[in-house]
């Protein structure tokens, strides 16, 4: 019996081997989604080794998808690719990784040394001085309240507005494009969310650590 959370799709074969990783990159353009898409899946380890080979199979996959038709079927039903109507959510569901990374993954090595570069610069700039001197950063009672401020802004004003609207849409206003943009910014919050426990673990360790020395 299918679940909810199983999507509808085609039976899968055994995966093939790894040594068939060039011909699927040779040739992805030429196969249809379901071909490759079966692969990755039934590969995902293994080719997961091969960055430039999962790169290519993963954009080709991204570009069978936007040229998918959207259109709507004569029995009402709408064209799929492994079950999954958008590239987003079948990434998620095949590796088990964000949508984020996905995209990392996409990204030249020219694009992530640029963008790593940049990262450890914000990042260099963003560290306090040794205390004591006159450049450190202030860690006074108006410090933390700015921050306090800052994430309690996040959800509220017009993004809440428009998350509470996202979250009363009617059934016949789930449309396709509704339904991939929905699944979009679901993977996000949940980014976030993630993110946000991160954080809060990070300083109760703090928290902790520094009443462990006081003892």
């Amino acid at each position: 019996m299918k679940t909810n959370q199983e999507p509808d799709r085609p039976a899968t074969v055994a995966g093939q081997p790894l040594a068939d990783l060039p011909t699927y990159v040779q040739q992805c353009k030429e196969m249809d989604g379901e071909t490759v898409g079966e692969y990755v899946e039934n590969n995902w380890n293994h080719v997961a080794s091969n960055a430039l080979g999962m790169a290519c199979l993963i954009k080709e996959m991204r570009r069978k998808f936007r040229l998918l038709n959207r259109n709507k079927q004569a029995d009402g039903t709408v064209k799929k690719i492994r079950g999954f109507t958008s590239w987003e959510t079948w990434v998620v569901h095949c590796t088990g990784k964000s949508v984020r990374m996905a995209y990392y993954l996409l990204e030249t090595l020219e694009e992530k040394n640029e963008r790593n570069a940049k990262r450890r610069a914000k990042a260099q700039e963003r560290k306090p001085a040794a205390v004591g001197t006159p450049a450190g950063v202030r860690k006074d009672r108006d410090y933390f309240c700015r921050i306090g401020r800052a994430l309690n802004g996040v959800f509220k004003g017009q993004l809440k507005e428009r998350l509470d609207e996202l979250s009363h849409l009617e059934q016949e206003q789930v449309t396709t494009v509704a339904e991939e943009g929905l699944n979009e910014i679901i993977v996000i919050l949940k980014e976030v969310s993630e993110t946000a426990g991160s954080y809060a673990t990070a300083l109760e360790t703090t928290l902790q650590s520094t009443k462990a020395k006081a003892a």
